[in-house]
């Protein structure tokens, strides 16, 4: 019984102890006692902790709790990197626009007139209204974050809006449509007076008395005298509806007003774009006159136009009025002459004139010989010299012996035929030409050394047809159905490019007189072809002057030459 009572006298100790360590903690009113003074710090300065020591946590005056900790943070505005995309906003949604590459922000910039909404996706960005709103003129930045794309649309209409969306980084810097102060001067309307004066000048108008007040409003760009300046004049009416007097429109002073009807005068007015809605009454001068109009009564002799003063009553001619005397025609002239009976203006031959010709032959002089000694033509020339030779058709078979060596016509045109040789270079450079791009077969791989060969015709600066060519060239080998053309010029030209290159004329293409196309054939000791005229059938040649006929070879195939390959032209020449 007594350990009994002994256990329960120490839990009432230990319970006592324990609310009495509570209670000292605290006053009546609930402030911290002076033992405890320690745990209130008003300046947060706090000991680090130690390990496995106890250590009192401070609350500051304002009741949070003292923790040690740095806080460091810089925030800047929105900045563009300079990179930038553009879309456009209608009455649907833009394009979807990439954001990729634009940086952690993105400026939309709205470059129309009208509210559009914007929004940001990943994938593809559709715009909606009622999202991101951009006033017109306006900007709104926002984070890219993990969007990738953006689209815009008219909040409210279907006009077309340019939205500019530029790159950069850092918090947004919005702003809405309008303009902005900016940081400007502001000028004193007029010499002396502000905004106050004129809003006070307002004001103090009397309603209902048809009160004005005067007031010059200037334009400054510094200093105290503008560089324009326009006295208005401001006042009330008996309705008190406030009104002003207009003295000026587009920096151009008005003159007075005037009455409904009455024509102000001389003075600058504004100008009017009217529509009629009613239809008006025109009513034409009962009693025209020739007066109507500008005023001024026409007059003809001093005399006013009139039934007996008609408009031709006075004309004029050799100074005297026309009349039955003096018709219009009395004065006419024929070579200088006055037209008459001795010089009518087209007299009229009706009967048959006697013409006399001393000059005209007679049956006499037809029989005459010193009148038939020579032969002329219509315009008196003598038919006997080569330059005015008779044109006359042979109807029989003339006879002709040709000259040794030669073949003749029956008109005795003289068959010649000679051999011009062309050696190329002593290279193996594969020719790989077609017919589009032929290429040149020459003497020099250098255009400026180039060789143009030539045969001579019968006659200098006279004719010869050339029906037909032959070609043989010394490959024994591989020129098998090469085509080749050969030109013929009266004169040598220049080329562009020397041997293998790109046949091309650099002068003397207006010498060209015929083009002779052959398909070479490969035999053992060669190849040979015969080339007959692109274009006719006996190509006329005529040099200007001497006997020269110049020629070249362009191949419109592939072939590997041998080095030093040779081109022997034979033509078929009618002299």
């Amino acid at each position: 019984m007594r350990i009994r009572i002994i256990a329960w006298l120490a839990i009432a100790l230990l319970w006592a102890a324990g609310a009495q360590a509570q209670t000292n903690n605290a006053d009546q009113f609930g402030n911290p006692r002076a033992a405890d003074a320690a745990l209130v710090a008003s300046g947060c300065v706090v000991s680090a902790l130690t390990p496995g020591i106890a250590t009192s946590l401070r609350i500051g005056t304002d009741g949070g709790l003292c923790v040690d900790v740095t806080v460091s943070a810089s925030v800047t505005g929105f900045t563009s990197n300079g990179t930038f995309a553009t879309l456009t906003a209608t009455g649907s949604s833009s394009a979807s626009t990439s954001l990729s590459g634009l940086g952690t922000s993105v400026a939309f910039q709205n470059n129309g007139g009208a509210v559009v909404s914007c929004i940001m996706a990943t994938g593809t960005a559709t715009a909606t209204t009622n999202k991101i709103l951009v006033q017109p003129g306006g900007q709104v930045v926002r984070g890219v974050g993990t969007w990738d794309h953006a689209a815009c649309i008219d909040q409210a209409g279907s006009t077309s809006n340019l939205v500019v969306l530029a790159g950069g980084s850092g918090l947004g810097n919005d702003y809405g449509g309008g303009s902005g102060s900016g940081g400007e001067t502001n000028y004193a309307l007029e010499t002396g007076g502000n905004l106050a004066a004129l809003a006070g000048a307002i004001t103090s108008l009397t309603p209902g008395t048809n009160s004005t007040s005067a007031l010059t409003i200037g334009c400054y760009t510094g200093g105290s005298s503008p560089i324009f300046s326009q006295t208005v004049a401001i006042g009330c009416d008996n309705v008190a509806a406030v009104f002003t007097d207009i003295y000026g429109w587009a920096d151009t002073a008005l003159g007075a007003p005037s009455n409904y009807g009455t024509s102000p005068g001389a003075v600058e007015v504004p100008g009017v774009n009217a529509f009629v809605t009613n239809s008006p009454t025109v009513k034409l001068n009962t009693t025209p006159s020739l007066a109507n109009g500008n005023g001024v009564v026409p007059t003809q002799g001093g005399l006013v136009l009139s039934a007996s003063n008609g408009l031709f009553d006075n004309l004029l001619q050799s100074n005297a009025v026309l009349s039955a005397t003096n018709g219009i025609y009395t004065n006419l002239l024929q070579g200088n002459v006055v037209l008459s009976s001795g010089n009518p203006i087209f007299a009229s031959i009706t009967n048959t004139p006697a013409v006399t010709c001393s000059a005209c032959a007679t049956s006499a002089n037809q029989t005459n010989a010193s009148q038939k000694t020579q032969i002329v033509d219509g315009s008196g020339n003598v038919i006997a010299s080569t330059s005015n030779a008779l044109n006359t058709d042979v109807t029989n078979t003339v006879t002709t012996t040709p000259a040794s060596g030669t073949s003749a016509s029956p008109l005795s045109p003289t068959l010649t035929t000679t051999q011009s040789t062309l050696t190329r270079p002593a290279n193996t450079t594969a020719y790989a030409g077609t017919a589009s791009t032929p290429q040149l077969v020459a003497s020099s791989t250098t255009a400026g050394s180039v060789t143009v060969p030539s045969f001579a015709i019968a006659t200098s600066g006279g004719y010869a047809s050339i029906p037909r060519i032959t070609l043989n060239t010394s490959a024994t080998s591989g020129w098998g159905a090469v085509v080749l053309v050969v030109t013929l010029y009266t004169s040598a030209g220049t080329y562009t490019n020397g041997d293998g290159g790109t046949y091309a004329l650099a002068t003397g293409s207006a010498n060209l007189r015929a083009k002779y196309t052959c398909t070479l054939v490969q035999e053992g000791d060669g190849a040979n072809c015969a080339g007959v005229p692109q274009t006719g059938n006996a190509p006329v040649i005529h040099p200007a002057s001497g006997t020269s006929v110049y020629w070249d070879v362009q191949i419109q195939s592939s072939a590997t030459p041998i080095s030093g390959q040779t081109f022997v032209l034979t033509p078929e020449i009618w002299n």
